[in-house]
């Protein structure tokens, strides 16, 4: 199976823009056909119980300075 290319958009913790590695997360990446992936730590459940999350889904929480962020980006 083909591995797919992700490219970060958005990083929080630094400025590096290598794959989310060694505590640089949370992190927004893009992949070469436009798909958008979110890396961040699940919701704790009291927050995720908040909301009805389909199965196979996931809720992350991302800092509002990460997507502060990829708006510059973007």
């Amino acid at each position: 199976m083909k591995k797919t290319k992700l490219t970060v958009i958005a990083i929080n913790n630094s400025d590096d823009t290598s794959l989310c590695a060694g505590g640089k997360c949370p992190a927004i990446y893009r992949s070469e056909d436009g798909r958008i992936f979110v890396q961040g730590n699940s919701a704790p459940e009291d927050v995720s119980r908040a909301v009805n999350v389909p199965k196979g889904e996931a809720l992350i929480e991302v800092p509002e300075s990460l997507l502060k962020k990829l708006l510059a980006t973007l």
